[in-house]
């Protein structure tokens, strides 16, 4: 095969695996090749990695990252958060995210060890620009979905803010209900108004699918509220 190939092709060496015949055997080469390890040169300005951006305020944007971003933004996150060699660095983001490649990154520098958190849980988390002003009064989303997640027929939940023309803004609630479960719009709001203030329980409610979700989980509130604006 190899005779038959050298007049065709432009290869230039040919490896076999056992057996007699032209060519160089596969074990020949592990043990007289070269040790040493390529070396390939490269500028500063040279692009290193191409880092996308959440999604969450419109569509992903790409944004080229040279090895003089990557160095020095490593070198002033060492300065910012004091680590040492001795400390140990949990890592909770994935390291397509620059959340969690950033850390990485400083760590090599610092000697810092790396533990990668194998799996992730997200937990409550009160965000501010989540909020809904319904009246005057502030309404966080998280409180009303820790309130709505708990129910047995909730696979997951979002709440995001309807413009009103009385209120300002009316929470409504969009749930994923688990396979073969029943739930009703009703039932939803009586659950808000026995374990919630009046003003936060939700006005309306919609069943869905599934929440929408970037890549790395995160609900897209965005994609809610536009739904909710038309």
């Amino acid at each position: 095969m190899a005779e038959a190939l050298r007049g065709v092709t432009a290869v230039e060496t040919f490896v076999r695996r056992g057996g007699q015949g032209p060519g160089t055997e596969f074990e020949d080469l592990l043990t007289k090749g070269k040790g040493a390890e390529p070396v390939y040169a490269g500028a500063d300005d040279d692009p290193c990695v191409l880092m996308y951006t959440s999604g969450t305020t419109g569509k992903p944007k790409g944004a080229m990252i040279s090895h003089r971003n990557t160095f020095w933004a490593s070198i002033g996150l060492t300065h910012t958060l004091r680590w040492a060699h001795k400390d140990r660095y949990l890592l909770t983001a994935p390291l397509f995210h620059i959340g969690g490649l950033a850390p990485v990154l400083a760590n090599v520098h610092v000697g810092v060890t790396t533990v990668y958190l194998p799996d992730f849980h997200p937990v409550t988390v009160f965000e501010t620009k989540d909020m809904i002003i319904s009246g005057g009064e502030n309404i966080y989303p998280a409180e009303i979905e820790a309130v709505l997640a708990a129910h047995p027929a909730v696979a997951e939940v979002a709440v995001a803010g309807k413009p009103d023309e009385r209120w300002g803004e009316i929470p409504v609630a969009f749930i994923a209900l688990k396979p073969e479960k029943k739930l009703t719009e009703a039932e939803v709001i009586g659950l808000c108004r026995d374990r919630l203030a009046g003003f936060k329980c939700v006005k309306e409610v919609r069943f869905v699918e599934a929440i929408p979700k970037n890549a790395t989980g995160k609900m897209l509130k965005n994609e809610l509220r536009r739904t909710l604006a038309r």
